[in-house]
């Protein structure tokens, strides 16, 4: 894996920014409104509520894992995704100092 320096961040910072701003403009929810639904994972179809969307195409395995934890836990899949991506990016030390670094930027 590179080792990522200060600049490279600040220029991938930009770079997302950049793509924010050009977004298309939508009437936004209520805050109530869109926090339930962000909660709830029921943001498709609704201006101001839309979160970023990735289409995934997984090996076989991991797509039978997904389905089959999903179902056993009670969960969507796309709940269950979540989750273990949140648990992960929760323990990435790399994600964590790329933060830091962010934050000293704002200061």
């Amino acid at each position: 894996m590179k080792n990522l320096t200060a600049n490279d961040v600040r220029m991938w910072a930009q770079i997302l920014e950049e793509e924010e701003e050009n977004a298309k403009e939508q009437t936004p929810a209520s805050p109530e409104e869109k926090a339930w639904r962000e909660a709830e994972g029921r943001t498709q179809g609704r201006k101001g509520c839309e979160m970023p969307r990735v289409n995934l195409a997984l090996r076989t395995p991991i797509y039978i894992y997904v389905r089959t934890m999903s179902k056993v836990t009670g969960r969507s899949m796309l709940a269950f995704v979540n989750d273990v991506l949140q648990e992960r990016m929760d323990g990435d030390e790399l994600y964590k100092k790329i933060q830091d670094v962010l934050k000293a930027d704002e200061e």
